[in-house]
């Protein structure tokens, strides 16, 4: 489905815009000779500070999600079929995957 390609359009573009960003400050201080571990350093810091727009690209991935999954459910098509479910339902299960193998063992 087209929603479901646009959508992973979106947020993989921000998450290839994060990285950019994140290299050329990685090399700009290499060129002005700055220590590895600075540029290291600052190359991470960067990918990881949160774009300007990205909240409202995030929303906006989310919401062609959302309409995607209404469509294919109206349609009476399998929902297993649906595209646009795929890319919450791995989000949750990784979530939850992560979460649970973050937490202390209960006894």
């Amino acid at each position: 489905m087209a929603l479901a390609s646009l959508d992973r359009v979106l947020l993989d573009g921000k998450k290839q815009l994060h990285s950019l960003l994140g290299s050329l400050i990685g090399r700009l201080r290499a060129a002005l000779g700055r220590p590895r571990i600075e540029q290291v350093f600052a190359e991470e810091l960067v990918g990881r500070v949160p774009l300007p727009l990205g909240r409202e690209v995030a929303v906006a991935a989310r919401g062609l999600q959302v309409a995607g999954i209404f469509i294919c459910f109206t349609d009476g098509g399998a929902m297993g079929d649906c595209a646009c479910l795929r890319g919450p339902a791995s989000s949750a299960t990784e979530a939850t995957v992560r979460s649970s193998s973050s937490r202390p063992p209960t006894s």
